[in-house]
């Protein structure tokens, strides 16, 4: 069976980039202003709650100024709005997803509850929707970025990777879903990019600083483990430098 899913309703479809003022009205063959179109985009979906009685639709604009997260009634084939991001430059950031595909997104335990990334505030954060409430909660705020997200098996965290540190440093979170303060799980200065066994008891990370190059460690997955490095590329030519610690 095919259904045909109008996407002309979809808010602010009709919405053309700011830059497009500046250009002079186009006319039709009578002279008269052209009528506006709706945007072309592109859809990914659905991607159905577990239990299957909820959806979510992902749309973008294809001049990359919208993206929306909506939800469709297959019984009527109307999409209903969950989340709108316009930028005026690109819609982009970390758990944006592309042309290709959907970005960050999941379900919860109670299969009511949608999480994603949006750049709405200006940076890349968490947030979930509720479908019973139609809420949307913002479950990391500031001036940092999101970068990475996974929910843990028994979907009571997100483990997640930010810059909230500082920009050029990135660190290892466990995050409640429900929100609150997120524990740090790495502790040495610079950027780390984890993998969790699959008990999640340990992490398996690469490490490295701004003069230092990537190295491999393993840790307990908790708040003060002491790392252990298990890889050591480095050459003593490489080390007898006095390689700069840039400011």
């Amino acid at each position: 069976t095919v259904l045909a899913v109008k996407t002309t309703e979809i808010p602010g479809i009709y919405d053309e980039p700011d830059y497009k003022k500046d250009y002079p009205a186009k006319k039709a063959d009578d002279g008269k202003e052209k009528k506006k179109e709706p945007r072309a985009i592109v859809m990914h979906g659905p991607l159905w709650s577990p239990d299957g009685k909820h959806n979510v639709v992902v749309a973008r604009a294809l001049d990359n100024k919208d993206r929306w997260l909506l939800s469709l009634d297959v019984s009527t084939q109307k999409l209903s709005l969950i989340d709108r991001q316009r930028d005026e430059a690109w819609v982009g950031g970390p758990g944006s997803g592309s042309y290709f595909g959907m970005g960050t997104l999941g379900w919860l335990g109670d299969n009511q509850t949608l999480y994603f990334t949006s750049e709405e505030s200006g940076y890349a954060h968490l947030y979930t929707y509720h479908f019973g409430t139609g809420k949307k909660l913002a479950l990391t705020q500031g001036k940092y970025e999101v970068q990475e997200v996974d929910l843990s098996k028994d979907k009571k965290f997100f483990y997640i990777t930010t810059n909230e540190v500082h920009p050029g440093k990135k660190h290892f979170y466990r995050l409640p879903v429900t929100g609150g303060k997120a524990e740090k799980l790495t502790s040495m200065t610079g950027a780390h990019e984890v993998s969790l066994s699959p008990d999640e008891k340990w992490m398996a990370y690469r490490y490295s600083y701004s003069n230092k190059p990537w190295e491999l460690y393993l840790q307990e997955t908790k708040s003060g483990a002491k790392p252990q490095q298990i890889t050591s590329s480095l050459t003593n030519e490489f080390k007898s430098y006095n390689w700069r610690d840039p400011q």
